[in-house]
């Protein structure tokens, strides 16, 4: 389990967490308040980036282009990724066209996760490597914060 809290500006109520006993690093990213980045190795050359973009359109912009450049960057290197967490896309998938254009990458499904009570928004969403093949996909109908967790099941 990794649980980072961590100061932005003199404040340390942002944080993050994690379970998994696979090898990961945590990185910051430079644009927004919420600015760490988990990656977790799944299986050889296979990665989980796990984030939570900025409520600003403007910083999820250019959240959403680092984090595009990384991948980028690790397709190279013949890496293979998938990137979850909320992704706080109010304006709807639309602002994920870029990232999916330069990686290559598909939404692994769309359905509304937000709010938990009565969900309409798709916020919290997998990108997934076109080499990944899916299994399922599904949102739980488990209350168990203000959005609805999401399942996600690869053949790696």
């Amino acid at each position: 389990i990794a649980l980072d809290k961590y100061k932005e500006g003199g404040n340390s109520k942002y944080g993050n967490g994690i379970i998994t006993t696979n090898e990961y690093k945590a990185m910051f990213i430079p644009h927004g308040k919420k600015r760490l980045l988990y990656e977790i190795e799944l299986a050889k050359n296979t990665f989980l980036l796990f984030f939570h973009f900025s409520l600003s359109a403007r910083t999820r912009k250019k959240q959403l282009q680092y984090i595009s450049e990384y991948i980028r960057q690790g397709q190279k290197e013949e890496n293979r990724f998938i990137l979850a967490g909320d992704f706080n896309i109010f304006k709807g998938l639309d602002e994920l066209s870029q990232i999916l254009t330069e990686t290559k990458m598909v939404c692994g499904g769309s359905a509304p996760t937000y709010p938990s009570v009565k969900p309409k928004l798709p916020l919290d969403l997998f990108l997934i490597d076109g080499g990944i093949e899916i299994v399922r996909c599904e949102v739980l109908n488990e209350s168990v914060s203000d959005h609805l967790p999401v399942l996600l099941e690869v053949k790696l």
